[in-house]
């Protein structure tokens, strides 16, 4: 897996996603998902009326195109308008070009999101490649009944990956290192997060800490801060469900 932590340039698709190729075109050819920050064409903005996508517009036709070319998975949010409304939408693209996708439900007031985006209904949790995993977008790291990973006798866990892509400023990084460890052992999953670097329009500063995480809160790999990097891993399923398999801590979750 691959996280691609990268500069955003505010409001110009073209120049992002030409960006993003020419990053991505060092990705190694066994990698099978690849994870792009939120709002990866555009960087987060307060005026999305005049650059929200249609469902099937330029940003996922290249993500469609992308994938296929690597033969990998590639996923990551944008804005979308849908119905008369606009969502920031995190989209996972299938080698074939099939796809799921998941519209953000905790929509950040503080910098005014909420005003111009309307909020998605479901939690969605996909299927790749014997994997189950939860797409999660930037404030929504912050609800952790949101990302409760439900256990059964008969099914065990509902998911086994948390995937997190973020414009998570860097003057509020220490809270994100936080609860990404947090979500991670509180749900027994491995979690894969990738956050933008550089600056926004309003001068509002990135850092990245994009990193993978293990069910017992260790990071296994961390990019390198400010840098645009591709940060890799393999994480192993079989080892997270024997870890699980002696210390499932879902058995004893109580709902009454």
């Amino acid at each position: 897996m691959v996280l691609a932590q990268g500069d955003i340039i505010g409001k110009n698709v073209p120049e992002n996603l030409n960006g993003w190729q020419k990053l991505l075109q060092k990705v190694p050819c066994e990698t099978l998902l690849i994870v792009l920050p939120e709002t990866f064409n555009t960087g987060f903005m307060n005026d999305p009326e005049s650059l929200a996508e249609p469902e099937n517009g330029i940003t996922f036709q290249w993500m469609v195109q992308q994938a296929k070319d690597l033969h990998a998975a590639i996923c990551g949010s944008f804005m979308v308008k849908s119905d008369a409304r606009i969502f920031n939408r995190f989209y996972f693209v299938y080698p074939d070009g099939n796809f799921r996708c998941y519209d953000k439900r905790h929509l950040f007031r503080f910098g005014g999101e909420n005003d111009f985006i309307s909020e998605g209904k479901q939690r969605i949790i996909i299927e790749y490649l014997g994997w189950k995993i939860l797409l999660l977008i930037c404030y929504d790291l912050r609800f952790p009944v949101f990302a409760y990973n439900r256990w059964t006798a008969t099914n065990g866990y509902e998911y086994d990956l948390m995937l997190v892509c973020a414009n998570w400023p860097a003057s509020r990084i220490k809270v994100w290192d936080t609860l990404l460890k947090a979500r991670a052992i509180e749900n027994q999953c491995f979690v894969a997060a990738v956050n933008r670097v550089g600056a926004d329009a309003g001068d509002i500063k990135y850092n990245g800490h994009s990193q993978f995480i293990d069910a017992k809160g260790n990071v296994k790999q961390k990019a390198v801060q400010g840098e645009e990097i591709l940060l890799y891993a393999d994480l192993q399923l079989e080892r997270l469900k024997t870890f699980r398999k002696h210390f499932c801590t879902g058995q004893d979750q109580k709902w009454e």
